[in-house]
């Protein structure tokens, strides 16, 4: 998710290690809505939990030796514009926060 200005959007991307993401050409996200509250945004959007593509996890509960690290970066890098309402990320500032998740059902309700 990026914010820029107050335009806010959502992307399917990936990042093979500390670099700017890149855009996956199959976009398999889905945004749902957004709401400002004070200095937070909140999005809401959806994913299928295996979308074929070659990019994306495929989302599953499992044993531990199975787990899934999500990454949330929560200060993102600088965004630069390509145009008033076009533009893309640069790696991130900080460590993201990393969470190790096995059973997805409790992770979906609180990340």
């Amino acid at each position: 998710m990026y914010d820029f200005r107050g335009f806010v959007e959502i992307r399917d991307a990936y990042s093979t290690g500390y670099a700017e993401p890149t855009i996956d050409p199959q976009q398999d996200v889905q945004a749902l809505g957004f709401n400002y509250t004070g200095a937070v945004v909140r999005a809401v959007f959806r994913r299928a939990v295996d979308t074929g593509d070659s990019k994306d996890v495929v989302l599953q509960d499992a044993g531990l030796s199975q787990c899934q690290y999500f990454v949330f970066p929560t200060s993102g890098g600088e965004i630069v514009p390509y145009t008033n309402q076009r533009f893309h990320l640069k790696q991130h500032d900080e460590k993201p926060v990393v969470k190790l998740v096995c059973d997805l059902r409790k992770c979906i309700a609180k990340c």
